[in-house]
């Protein structure tokens, strides 16, 4: 019998929590775009230490018809690491070096506003090396100034920048694999960063270079 008045009702509060939402989604919208060219300098600020002067970061927000959790924006990465090249959706375009790279700075970017006690970053420094693979090592330095930083490396440039170290290693025990953590002494550690340098023989040179590492 109250169907009609009842429809009319909930119309009524749909519309109220409706307007509300959409201030809401307002509000983010334009925190959103206060912050775009913070982020954006942050990120390519940290890219060029890493050896990537020449990226482009585009964030581009487009609105959508819908509500999500998280207002009414669709947020797109758009990234290009070479000079006159046009910035495309990262995820489709870039090397594997280049996407860790990319994810590295912006996790840095992220940590030091989520207050993170801890921060796992898994083999995130894979596909680089050389001089870049010490400038990872550095931010990674940096952003433990702030936070429990564990990182999984195979990298001696990284590894040598850890205040410890823990070696993860197999073998097989009454013809059961079994994986084991050990955590190395001063001396233990420069063997293994040593045999990171240099392969399963560990050479002078090696372990020199992984003292001066």
């Amino acid at each position: 019998d109250n169907l009609s008045d009842l429809i009319i009702h909930l119309n009524k509060e749909l519309n109220t929590v409706s307007e509300k939402l959409e201030k809401q989604a307002l509000k983010i919208r334009k925190n959103r775009i206060a912050s775009i060219e913070i982020i954006r300098d942050n990120i390519l600020n940290t890219l060029s230490q890493l050896g990537m002067e020449n990226s482009q970061l585009v964030i581009q927000l487009n609105e959508t018809s819908d509500f999500t959790a998280t207002g009414k924006d669709e947020v797109l990465f758009l990234f290009s690491a070479n000079k006159g090249m046009e910035p495309r959706i990262f995820v489709f375009f870039v090397s594997g070096g280049e996407r860790s790279r990319l994810m590295l700075a912006i996790k840095k970017l992220l940590a030091t506003h989520q207050h993170l006690p801890t921060l796992i970053l898994d083999e995130i420094d894979t596909g680089i090396s050389g001089k870049v693979a010490n400038e990872t090592g550095k931010v990674m330095q940096s952003m433990a100034d702030n936070m429990q930083l564990l990182v999984i490396t195979h990298l001696p440039q990284v590894a040598s920048k850890g205040n410890h170290q823990l070696k993860v290693y197999k073998e097989v025990v009454d013809e059961t694999t079994q994986t084991n953590v050990k955590e190395l002494s001063k001396e233990e550690r420069l063997n293994e960063i040593a045999q990171m340098i240099s392969g399963s023989d560990i050479s002078d040179a090696a372990l020199n270079q992984a003292k001066e590492l």
